[in-house]
């Protein structure tokens, strides 16, 4: 048996306006680039053969 976990929509709206309050940033978009800025995020790039090409954390 498998549960699950369920989240209403007002919650996860709640939650990430705390998010953004405590790093006070203005909104989500301001959350990507923070996440990069601060090596949370691994950069992507398009290679020409066609795939990804990942830079952990910088």
């Amino acid at each position: 048996m498998c549960a699950a976990l369920v989240l209403s929509e007002n919650t996860v709206k709640s939650h990430v306006r705390a998010i953004l309050q405590k790093l006070d940033l203005r909104d989500r978009v301001h959350v990507v680039i923070y996440a990069y800025e601060n090596g949370l995020v691994a950069r992507h790039e398009f290679h020409p053969n066609g795939r990804y090409q990942v830079h952990p954390f910088g």
